[in-house]
């Protein structure tokens, strides 16, 4: 017996008898945290901050062939991170001896930036309404300005607010695992957990004399909706000569 199987079958035999294909529209929004790993000046060891709440939202024009699709758009990401310096002790001869207090300044740094990905998923369908989709991408990042807010030495609070600019593009590797369940013919809901990561620093100096770069990441849960503006169902085709 001799089998015929074309190189799409061959790939997709194991999954579904048809596949399809087809443009749309994804928009969604997200929460989570972000944090970062910086460097100190004249050091190399590479430290990591507090994690602190962040959100995004999506807006995505994507095309699947088959079980493969691409997407791409304009994300916007809101991020942050917290840290500490110790500068040392001073003395402070209260009603209990003397004691020593500590010049803890803590650092709290948030900003904004644009992200335009490029994500190429795989759908692993289960069944007509529910599909699985692993997805990783890269995305150019444009940094927004940033915001640093200082606060308190000793037991005394003084806040100071300083705006930077940052280092305008940055370049960001993410991962994903979309979970999506049809409504109706042209309409999903899908949710998905995030992990994004900077390649590149979004900061290679800052009015801090005491950092000298830092690489963003966050863990982002997004939900949302795909409509699906034109859709092609094909058939796979195994053929059998005897």
């Amino acid at each position: 017996m001799k089998k015929k199987l074309s190189f799409l079958a061959l790939l997709l035999c194991g999954t579904s008898s048809f596949a399809q294909s087809g443009l749309y529209i994804k928009t969604g929004l997200g929460i989570g945290s972000s944090s970062a790993s910086y460097k100190t000046t004249g050091n190399t060891k590479e430290m990591k901050g507090k994690r602190v709440s962040s959100h995004n939202a999506i807006i995505n024009v994507g095309y699947q062939i088959g079980y493969w699709q691409i997407e791409s758009g304009m994300n916007y990401w809101q991020s942050g991170m917290q840290f500490e310096k110790n500068f040392g002790t001073s003395p402070n001869f209260g009603p209990y001896g003397n004691q020593s207090k500590n010049y803890l300044l803590s650092y709290d740094i948030n900003g904004a930036h644009l992200l335009m990905p490029i994500n190429v998923g795989f759908v692993l369908n289960k069944n007509k309404n529910v599909s699985i989709i692993p997805s990783v991408g890269i995305a150019t990042v444009y940094n927004l300005k940033k915001k640093i807010t200082t606060e308190g030495i000793f037991q005394q609070t003084a806040l100071k607010t300083i705006t930077y600019s940052a280092n305008d593009i940055s370049l960001m590797l993410a991962a994903s695992m979309e979970v999506r369940y049809k409504i109706s013919k042209h309409c999903d809901f899908w949710l998905r957990p995030t992990y994004q990561r900077m390649i590149s620093p979004s900061i290679s100096s800052s009015p801090i004399n005491y950092m000298s770069s830092m690489y963003e990441y966050a863990l982002l849960f997004n939900a949302g909706v795909t409509y699906t503006i034109r859709e092609q169902q094909y058939n796979v085709i195994i053929t059998h000569d005897d």
